[in-house]
């Protein structure tokens, strides 16, 4: 009966759980196999694969993972860049504009202390097969540097799943952590729409199931009741279920007690014939102890039924408490547990209850900003209370026509019904900022809340809730992307901004790929002789698709800085050597370093390699940063900034003026040069403050410090910060950036 089909979902719970633990536990050793580290370990300093020393063994490791089990679809392992991708097949190569650091199962990885993560399921473009891959992260000197993992094809899962009989109407599925269905008998398999958002029936089996590792419960589906025994994986959290019509487990019952009572009653019978022969005669003295046994028998029998009789009537009384709980559970399901106000399942119904009568209104996304920090510095309980604390702030939000919820994490969503126009959003919204602007005191700990706010409107911006979320999600990004603590209704040129950016991507990694960059030099000129002093070296794009104030953030998004930024330094490196073979006189060429390359954990040792290989001394190499960098990790950008300056590099500061706080980086930064920003020269000069430039210039003096000032244009401009004693001049008055060969022919020759 119900035990049946519960045990059936622990067996079949029990066998995928092993075949995943074992590759597991396959990968976890992968991740420590000094093979495979030591590669990643010289992948993460030099920008090669096939050159290295035991790559062979490296592939032959990999085919041997991959030969142990046919479903095993790749066993790989690649850098964090995933510039660097290594697998069975030794073909398979590195994934274009894939930036790891932003994929989920990453950001579980380096959260969590497991060795081990089961990354989401996909399915594969090419053989059609549902895949999960099992990672590890490898590490180096306390930082991942990289990963190893295998792809394994689920088609064995599935036949195993499926192929499994419960009863004779039953089934069983299979459902990730995250609500996917990964095998069901009829339901569509779609990996991109969860159970929650399915069916109100279906939605609600599943939050009953959440939080929960087993349990048997019941259901309706299509008009029939059944009962449902689930059992979650201790691998990947993923729930099997197995499904069996009510009606089947009460007919079982019915059956076998209708033949107990048949079976009694011909016990009963035999037993009466026997009793009255024994009596009779002492020929019938043999039969006594077959009566004697058909007595225990009935006995027994007796007892069964009186059994069954009882799971009957359980069965049957269970049914209204089952009715109550559910009830209880239904209210349950649509709050939030931490906050008590609606959560993601009661938005979802009722912006389809909106959408669907063809209403007007908004869906305000709301994100904390910088709540990881939060979370990181005071703890996870300090930060629930923050959130609870949020969430009744909030409250107020209902007595102006909207409707509250918590959408998960730090995000919380707001829905406007009957707002018509921009106009009465806006109000509301910044209606919402201004009561945030209020301090929270939280165990006598004062703190401001700040959240970055995306709207899309309907039906506007779409008549779906995937499509309006995802509308606002993209609203809410641009906010972050722009300073944070504010709002942007979603415009359709947000969807052309994605569209670019994909398509920069790939143009960045074309380039990479095919030599498609290029660098040019802008001269520096000393402010007195008007001699050359130096050179910045400019990246550019052959093609000239894009310029850098349009490339130069997307690579710093997408991560392919770290190899745009190697193959920079080695271009630069490379021509300082042909300049110095030449016999020229080489001043030194400025390179610039984005916030970004601090994860580019071998940036060092490849620059002290090149450096050797080329023959350059580092004093030739200067290292151009801004204060972004010290945005992180302070104390570790600086260990990094004093390691280069000891090996002998130049360190500069780029534009200086443009921080709130460079006037206090000078006091500790190991610099050489500071170079003034276009933008604080024309401030002062055309507001008449020249005296102010004059004292930022001698208080740089008074540290020892070069002052180069940038974008000089006019003729005016130079006069003026050579007046005010600034040592080097660069900008279009003097020069426009020049290749290699026209550096050479104007100022080497």
């Amino acid at each position: 009966m119900l035990k049946s089909v519960e045990k059936d979902s622990q067996i079949i719970a029990g066998e995928i759980d092993s075949y995943f633990l074992k590759y597991g536990e396959i990968v976890r050793q992968m991740g420590t196999n000094s093979i495979y580290k030591d590669y990643l370990v010289l992948a993460t300093e030099k920008k090669k694969k096939k050159g290295y020393e035991g790559f062979e063994e490296v592939v032959n490791g990999l085919k041997r993972i991959k030969e142990t089990d046919p479903t095993l679809a790749l066993a790989w392992l690649g850098s964090v860049s995933m510039s660097d991708l290594v697998a069975n097949d030794p073909e398979y190569g590195s994934k274009e504009g894939y930036d790891i650091t932003t994929r989920p199962w990453f950001i579980q990885m380096k959260n969590s202390e497991d060795s081990v993560v089961y990354a989401p399921p996909y399915v594969d473009a090419v053989i059609g097969a549902i895949i999960i891959s099992i990672i590890s992260p490898v590490y180096h000197e306390g930082k991942i540097i990289g990963n190893v993992g295998v792809d394994i094809n689920l088609s064995k899962v599935e036949s195993y799943v499926s192929g499994y009989k419960i009863g004779e109407n039953g089934f069983s599925s299979l459902v990730t952590d995250k609500g996917f269905l990964i095998v069901h008998p009829s339901e569509d398999l779609d990996l991109n729409k969860s159970v929650e958002k399915m069916d109100k029936e279906i939605s609600s089996l599943w939050e009953k199931m959440k939080g929960q590792n087993s349990g048997i419960l019941e259901y309706e589906r299509e008009s029939q009741r059944r009962y449902l025994a689930f059992e979650r994986l201790s691998s990947n959290d993923w729930i099997v279920a197995c499904s069996v019509p009510k009606a089947e487990i009460y007919s079982q019952i019915q059956i076998l007690w209708i033949l107990s009572v048949f079976v009694m009653l011909f016990l009963a019978g035999v037993l009466v014939f026997l009793e009255v022969a024994i009596t009779k005669g002492r020929e019938f003295k043999s039969l006594k102890s077959l009566y004697l046994s058909l007595s225990e028998t009935k006995d027994e029998v007796q007892k069964s039924h009186l059994e069954l009789e009882a799971a009957y009537q359980q069965l049957s009384a269970s049914d209204e408490a089952l009715r109550l709980k559910y009830v209880e559970v239904e209210e349950l399901s649509t709050k939030d547990v931490l906050t008590d106000i609606p959560n993601r399942r009661s938005f979802y119904e009722l912006l389809k209850e909106q959408t669907d009568a063809g209403a007007r209104g908004a869906v305000v996304l709301l994100d904390v900003d910088n709540f990881k920090e939060i979370n990181d510095t005071m703890g996870h309980i300090f930060g629930d209370e923050v959130l609870k604390a949020l969430a009744k702030r909030l409250s107020y939000i209902e007595e102006e026509g909207g409707y509250l919820f918590r959408f998960g994490g730090d995000e919380f969503f707001v829905l406007l019904k009957n707002a018509d126009s921009r106009e009465k959003v806006t109000k509301i919204v910044e209606g919402m900022l201004s009561n945030l602007k209020r301090k929270f005191v939280l165990d006598e700990e004062e703190l401001y809340i700040k959240v970055s706010i995306g709207i899309s409107m309907f039906p506007e911006n779409g008549n779906s809730a995937d499509e309006l979320i995802m509308n606002a999600d993209m609203a809410m990004y641009k906010v972050k992307n722009t300073g944070k603590n504010g709002y942007l209704f979603f415009e359709k040129s947000m969807n052309d901004e994605i569209s670019t950016r994909v398509k920069t991507i790939k143009v960045l990694q074309d380039a990479l790929d095919r030599d498609g960059f290029h660098l040019v030099y802008q001269p520096q000129f000393d402010a007195v002789t008007q001699e050359v002093c130096g050179f910045e070296a400019l990246l550019r794009l052959s093609s000239g698709e894009y310029s850098p104030k349009e490339f130069i953030p997307v690579a710093e998004e997408s991560g392919q800085i770290i190899d745009i930024g190697r193959w920079v330094v080695e271009e630069a490196v490379r021509q300082v050597s042909e300049w110095m073979q030449k016999g020229f006189h080489v001043p030194s060429v400025a390179i610039n370093f984005s916030p970004q390359q601090l994860n580019d954990f071998g940036f060092v040792e490849n620059l002290k390699e090149l450096l050797a290989n080329y023959e350059v001394p580092a004093h030739f190499i200067e290292i151009e940063i801004t204060e972004n960098v010290f945005l992180e990790d302070k104390e570790e950008t600086i260990d990094f900034l004093n390691t280069l300056k000891v090996l002998g590099f130049k360190i500069s500061l780029d534009d200086f003026g443009t921080g709130y706080s460079s006037l206090r980086y000078l006091s500790f930064l190991p610099l050489d040069k500071i170079k003034l920003d276009k933008f604080i020269i024309e401030k002062y000069l055309e507001s008449g403050k020249d005296a102010v430039l004059h004292n930022i210039i001698a208080l740089s003096h008074s540290l020892g410090l070069t002052v180069i000032a940038e974008g000089i244009e006019e003729e005016s401009e130079y006069l003026k910060v050579r007046e005010a004693a600034c040592d080097c001049i660069q900008g279009f008055y003097f020069s426009k950036p020049l290749t290699a060969v026209e550096v050479e022919e104007k100022y080497m020759l």
